[in-house]
């Protein structure tokens, strides 16, 4: 199995610009990556954005019609839509080929020992652009999801330490949730859970008061990033 890792279309792609991407945004990516897997011998799932719905947007219609579009309404046997009915690590258990405009489902895959397919700029290139593949032309992304080789999509398990130590990072050390109490809201949540994120920040940020002062001292005067509560202190501490 393959799996193209949707995008939310109503949400952008140019809050970092990339020059040498091959596709300029998620819907025409997804035209032409369709336009090529139709001719692979290959099963291949386009997954549903987790957080489509809570954005108001109905990705299996959008999709839908784009199979229209591009197939006329003939939809080849080989390709799916599938709405998640699995977890992303169950998923790239029995996967192939992961395939994602700029996620952080490629940190997953490669955690995993997938290689995964990018079409942008992501975090895992700025460290080791050997554990992705970043097409260069149009040509080129085709050879790759075409290939019959699957031994060509599989990362060691010593090149898994790298994207494994970046989640780690990202969700731990530079998470500020339990600091400021913000969690992620999208425009189709209830209005109470906006007011509920709203209070608990508003004494989040007063309970921590001291620390993001201290926190913002520091960015400013001596260091490049932020670390959350747990490991700030930590950090400065060893530091002196």
């Amino acid at each position: 199995i393959n799996v193209i890792m949707l995008h939310i279309f109503k949400d952008s792609s140019f809050d970092d610009i990339d020059i040498k991407r091959i596709f300029p945004d998620y819907y025409s990516w997804v035209v032409e990556t369709l336009k090529i897997v139709k001719d692979s011998k290959e099963t291949w799932i386009l997954r549903k954005h987790p957080s489509a719905d809570r954005w108001g947007e109905n990705q299996k219609k959008i999709i839908n019609d784009i199979f229209n579009d591009v197939f006329d309404g003939k939809k080849p046997q080989n390709i799916f839509f599938e709405e998640n009915s699995r977890s992303n690590m169950k998923q790239f258990k029995i996967s192939k080929r992961i395939v994602t405009y700029s996620g952080s489902s490629h940190l997953e895959a490669a955690c995993l020992g997938i290689k995964p397919i990018v079409i942008s700029n992501v975090g895992l290139i700025k460290f080791n652009k050997n554990l992705v593949f970043k097409p260069k032309n149009l040509s080129e992304y085709k050879k790759l999801l075409l290939s019959h080789n699957k031994n060509h999509f599989l990362l060691s398990k010593g090149q898994t330490i790298l994207p494994k130590r970046i989640i780690f990072l990202l969700q731990n050390v530079v998470n500020f949730t339990e600091d400021t109490g913000c969690i992620h809201i999208f425009r189709s949540d209830p209005k109470n859970l906006f007011d509920l994120v709203s209070n608990r920040v508003k004494k989040k940020i007063k309970t921590n008061y001291d620390f993001l002062y201290d926190l913002g001292y520091n960015v400013g005067l001596n260091y490049q990033h932020g670390l959350n509560k747990k490991y700030f202190y930590k950090f400065i501490n060893e530091k002196n």
